[in-house]
């Protein structure tokens, strides 16, 4: 574990500091919120006018005062604290191990950067426009289950955001190996102040039309999620799926940052190719190298399929023995709720299945969803499907609904439910090709009718944005649920 002493002298050749205390202690990162109990070794940053206003209003504690802040903090644990240079004469400083810096935010990036640089330990991250929790949750699933049972630091998907992810990158000497998950917004942040998240394996999952409200097209999303790729450390590894929209932009970035490139997908050039997926008994066929290596993935779909082999090139970047043995714990992998996440749900009669796709949505996880629906045999049942509203996707939001057509052709049969505006659009087009499709205006109004409907043996896929709260749907289906897949 690492000692602040062994982090003085090489912070000191990145930022300027005038650090108070005692240095023969253990750093086990930082942290900006201080209401909780932290870990033995933890800085609490104390957030200044360098960092942008949705930090400051979240951290900044408006309605304490500073003293407060500190007090609290030492009081849940904090080892030291990362403050502005004018607090250097606060009384309520005195005794405490203190860094004084000009700027706080830029002084967490380049701690951040020394950690990196002083550790052997292992980072993964993980972005894209669909799968990245998924094949987040994938890899630390497998690595959880490997023999030497290492230490692994995998914070939950929803804290993604720059300031989340500079916490965590903190303390990864703390762990064997950190897998964590970027969010396309981090990006910007981090590029303004001249820092990169640098991890040994740096992986975009797909992308597909996201945030367009600020992104403007694919190329825009492209640009911004390359960024992962930056700055990589001797031996940095991408890993690009080679079917996504913009491939060929992503590889081009990770190579010209220096990365060694790992591509995957169905397409005969990827290194890492899925030879075929079986939705009956969910086994993969994979071959890399001229090598083929089978195994089961316990969540259902293709894209999960596709998900599998992102872990696979992970475990091989990271040099992992025995990691084709290491594939076979996938078979207990089940999707994330709201993720693909498959409840057993009990009616009168008989249960029905619910797939929880509810959390997020865009194109690419969206047409993923009905392929997987569409493989999905409804046991005599009915195949039900509930498509709210992709949102932030700009002015051509109406198209990209409207886009979404064929993927329902293969769910003729299928009882097909849209619900908000933006739906309407693609009930525009399907309606004289589905029997079975309605438009809703809103969850609420579709509510009491679908679940009044809902009979023994029927399959209900619930996709939308979590804006559009089909939440709603799953809260009233779960205390009679049980996971299954």
């Amino acid at each position: 574990m690492l000692t602040l002493e062994a982090l003085l002298e090489p912070l000191a050749a990145r930022v300027p500091y005038s650090y108070v205390g005692e240095p023969n202690i253990k750093f086990r990162g930082i942290a900006l919120r201080a209401t909780r109990k932290l870990a033995g070794g933890q800085f609490v940053v104390l957030v200044d006018s360098h960092w942008g206003k949705r930090a400051r209003e979240k951290f900044g504690y408006p309605d304490r005062t500073r003293e407060e802040v500190v007090n609290d903090a030492h009081h849940h644990g904090a080892t030291g604290f990362i403050v502005n240079e004018r607090l250097r004469d606060e009384p309520f400083l005195e005794g405490k191990n203190c860094f004084f810096v000009k700027n706080t935010l830029d002084f967490a990036f380049r701690l951040v950067e020394t950690v990196r640089a002083v550790t052997a330990k292992k980072a993964v991250a993980v972005t894209g426009s669909a799968g990245k929790s998924t094949t987040k949750a994938m890899i630390t699933h497998v690595l959880r289950s490997l023999p030497d049972q290492p230490e692994i630091y995998s914070p939950p998907s929803t804290d993604n955001i720059f300031t989340s992810v500079t916490c965590q990158l903190s303390r990864m000497d703390n762990y064997d190996y950190s897998v964590l998950e970027v969010a396309g917004s981090a990006f910007l942040r981090f590029h303004t102040n001249s820092f990169a998240v640098s991890p040994d394996v740096s992986m975009v999952t797909s992308i597909s039309e996201a945030h367009l409200d600020y992104l403007d097209d694919l190329e825009g999303v492209a640009r911004r999620k390359a960024r992962l790729f930056d700055r990589p450390p001797p031996g940095g590894t991408a890993v690009i799926n080679l079917d996504t929209a913009c491939a060929d932009r992503l590889v081009t970035h990770a190579l010209e940052q220096g990365c060694r490139v790992v591509t995957f997908g169905e397409t005969p050039e990827a290194m890492i190719r899925l030879v075929s997926y079986d939705p009956a008994s969910k086994r993969v066929v994979v071959e890399a190298d001229g090598t083929r290596t089978e195994f089961t993935v316990g969540a259902v779909g293709k894209h999960m399929a596709i998900n599998s082999l992102a872990v696979l090139a992970t475990l091989r970047a990271l040099e992992v023995p025995g990691w084709p043995g290491a594939l076979e714990s996938l078979a207990t992998f089940r999707a994330l709720t709201g993720r693909g996440e498959t409840r057993s749900v009990a009616l009168p009669g008989g249960t029905l299945t619910l797939v929880d796709e509810s959390y997020n949505a865009n194109p690419a996880s969206m047409r993923a969803a009905l392929a997987a629906l569409a493989d999905r045999p409804a046991a005599g049942g009915r195949r039900i499907v509930v498509l709210a509203d992709m949102l932030e996707l700009g002015a051509g939001s109406a198209d990209i609904h409207r886009d979404l057509a064929p993927a329902l052709e293969p769910l003729a049969d299928a009882q097909v439910h849209l619900v908000g505006e933006n739906m309407a659009a693609l009930f525009g087009v399907v309606r004289g090709r589905l029997p079975g499709v309605r438009h809703w205006q809103s969850v609420e109004a579709l509510r009491s009718t679908l679940l009044a409907g809902l009979q023994p043996g029927d399959v209900l896929l619930l996709k939308g944005s979590n804006g559009m709260k089909l939440t709603s749907i799953v809260k009233a289906l779960q205390p009679t649920s049980a996971v299954t897949g």
